[in-house]
C-alpha cells in the first residue's frame, strides 16, 4: 500500500491551506465594508467562473464516500442515478433562476421571493429550515475531511480540521461571497484535474479480470437501480432548492444567458467527475480490495492498498481542495440565510461575527461523529414534502388562488402524506412515523422509500389544492 508519513501529510495539508488562504484574501480584496458585496456579487459573474462555481458547490468530500458506496450496492445504475441527480439541479436553477431574479431583482436567494410572495410567517419557517440544512451540510464536510485524513495518513487529531475551519473563516469573514466565488473557481478546476489524474492512475495501476466483473453483477440492471433513477434525482433536486449557495450563484450571473451557459458548463464538468469517483467503487469490488462486510463508504480508500504513494499525497490535496470548496460556500450561505432571517437588517460586522461563530457548533457535532448521512436522508425527504408549494408560487396566476396559508398547509400535508402512506404500507402508524425519518436507510428491499419519495411531493400538491379549494368555496379573501 502507498503510505505517507504523518509529517509529510501534515505538510501537504497546511501548505495547501496556506495557498488557499492567500487566494481567498486576494479574491475578497474589493469587498471592504460593503454588505451588498459581502453577501452577494450583483449580476457580475461570467459563464466560466460561475460554471466552475456550480461544480464546486455540487461536490465536496462526501463524493469520496457516497458515490463509491452506492456503486457497491446498486452498481453502475446507482452511480449514474446519483451523478445525474447532482447535475439535474443545475438545469433547474437555469430555468427557475431567471423567473425569481425578475421578481426580486435586488435579492440573492429564494427566501427573498418567499417573503414578498407569501409573507413573513412562511419566510421565517423556510429561513430556519435552510439554516438547519446548511449547518448539517457544513457538519458533514468537517466530519468527512476528518475521516479522510484518518484513513489516508492516520491523522486522528482534530487539529487539521480546526485549522481548515479557521483558514476558510478568515477569508470568508474578510471577503464574503466575493472570496468564496473567486477561490471556488480555482479550487474546482484544480479538483477536476486531480480527479482525472487519479482516475487514470487507478485505471492503469489496479488489476482485475473479466470474470470478477461478471460475477459481481454490478453492471446488471436491478430493481433498486431503477428505483434510484427516480429517488436520487427527486431527493437531490428538491433538497438543493434549500441550498443557499446555489441561489447566491444563480443571482450572481451577469444575465439569463450567462446563467444558462454557466449551468451547462457546471453540468458537463460535474457529471464526468462524479461518475469517475463512483466507478472507483466498482473497481474496488472487482479488484478485491473491498469485500463485504466492509462498509461501502470506505470502498474508494481500499484502493490505496495497490496504488503508489504519490497518489495518497495527491488525494490529500484533492480532499483539502474539495472541503474548502464546500466549506467556504456553506459559511457564506449560512451567513446569508441568517441575514435573510432578519430581513437583511444586520450590519456587515454582525455578518462577520456570524461567519466566525457558526463554525463552533458544527465543528462540535462533527467531532461527536453523528450519523450525518442519515440526517441528510431525512432532510431530502422533508424537502420533497415542502418545497413544491413555494415553486408553484412562481406561477403568476397562482396569486389569485393561494397565499402563505395554503403553502403552509401544502408543506404540512406533504409530511403527513408520508406518514399516511407508511401506515397503510406497513399496517401501523408507528411504522409510518418511522418512514418519515427513514429509519431503515435508503437502500431497502421493499418499495417503502420509493413510495415515500413519490407520495411526499404529490401529497404536498394535493393538500395545497384542497386548501385553495376550501378558501374559494368559503369565500374567504
Amino acid at each position: 500500500m502507498g503510505e505517507i508519513s504523518l509529517p509529510a501529510a501534515q505538510a501537504i495539508v497546511y501548505s495547501t491551506l496556506a495557498v488557499f488562504l492567500g487566494i481567498g484574501l486576494y479574491g475578497g480584496r474589493r469587498t471592504g465594508n460593503s454588505k451588498s458585496d459581502f453577501l452577494g456579487t450583483g449580476q457580475t459573474q461570467g459563464a466560466l467562473p460561475l460554471g466552475l462555481n456550480f461544480l464546486a458547490t455540487s461536490v465536496g468530500t462526501w463524493i469520496l464516500f457516497s458515490l463509491p458506496e452506492i456503486a457497491t450496492i446498486a452498481g453502475l445504475m446507482g452511480v449514474f442515478a446519483y451523478s445525474i441527480a447532482c447535475v439535474l439541479p443545475l438545469l433547474v436553477f437555469a430555468y427557475l433562476g431567471p423567473i425569481i431574479r425578475r421578481q426580486n431583482p435586488d435579492g440573492f436567494s429564494l427566501v427573498a421571493f418567499i417573503l414578498t410572495r407569501f409573507g413573513r410567517g412562511l419566510h421565517v419557517m423556510y429561513c430556519l429550515v435552510i439554516i438547519v440544512y446548511m449547518a448539517l451540510f457544513l457538519t458533514s464536510e468537517f466530519t468527512g475531511i476528518g475521516s479522510i485524513l484518518a484513513l489516508l495518513a492516520d491523522i486522528e487529531s482534530p487539529v487539521p480540521v480546526v485549522v481548515i475551519a479557521v483558514v476558510t473563516t478568515i477569508y470568508t469573514a474578510y471577503g464574503g461571497l466575493q472570496s468564496s466565488i473567486f477561490t471556488d473557481a480555482i479550487q474546482a478546476a484544480l479538483s477536476a484535474v486531480m480527479i482525472v489524474l487519479a482516475g487514470i492512475t487507478i485505471a492503469t495501476s489496479v488489476r482485475f479480470d473479466s470474470q470478477a466483473v461478471q460475477d459481481s453483477g454490478l453492471l446488471n440492471s436491478t430493481k433498486l437501480g431503477w428505483e434510484l433513477m427516480y429517488i436520487m434525482p427527486a431527493a437531490v433536486t428538491f433538497a438543493n432548492m434549500y441550498h443557499q449557495g446555489f441561489w447566491q450563484r444563480t443571482f450572481a450571473a451577469r444575465d439569463d444567458r450567462t446563467l444558462l451557459n454557466s449551468s451547462i458548463i457546471g453540468s458537463v464538468t460535474t457529471l464526468p467527475v462524479l461518475i469517475l469517483i463512483g466507478v472507483t467503487g466498482l473497481i474496488a469490488v472487482w479488484a478485491g480490495t473491498w469485500k463485504e462486510p466492509q462498509p461501502g463508504y470506505n470502498a474508494f480508500f481500499t484502493l490505496f492498498k495497490v496504488l503508489p504513494t504519490w497518489v495518497v499525497g495527491l488525494t490529500i490535496i484533492l480532499s483539502v481542495s474539495l472541503v474548502c470548496c464546500s466549506i467556504d460556500t456553506l459559511q457564506c450561505a449560512l451567513v446569508s440565510s441568517v441575514s435573510e432571517l432578519f430581513q437583511n437588517r444586520l450590519s456587515i460586522w454582525w455578518c462577520r461575527v456570524i461567519t466566525v461563530t457558526i463554525n463552533a457548533p458544527t465543528l462540535y457535532l462533527s467531532l461527536a461523529q453523528i450519523d450525518i448521512l442519515q440526517l441528510f436522508l431525512v432532510a431530502d425527504l422533508l424537502a420533497c414534502a415542502t418545497i413544491l408549494p413555494v415553486v408553484l408560487g412562481l406561477v403568476p396566476q397562482s396569486r389569485r388562488y393561494f397565499r402563505g396559508w395554503e403553502a403552509l398547509c401544502g408543506s404540512i400535508g406533504g409530511l403527513l402524506s408520508v406518514i399516511a402512506f407508511g401506515a397503510l404500507y406497513y399496517g401501523n402508524i408507528e411504522a409510518g412515523i418511522k418512514l418519515l425519518y427513514l429509519s431503515d436507510g435508503l437502500y431497502v428491499d421493499d418499495e417503502s422509500v420509493l413510495g415515500a419519495f413519490l407520495v411526499a411531493p404529490s401529497g404536498s400538491i394535493l393538500t395545497t389544492v384542497i386548501a385553495c379549494a376550501i378558501r374559494m368555496v368559503t369565500g374567504e379573501r
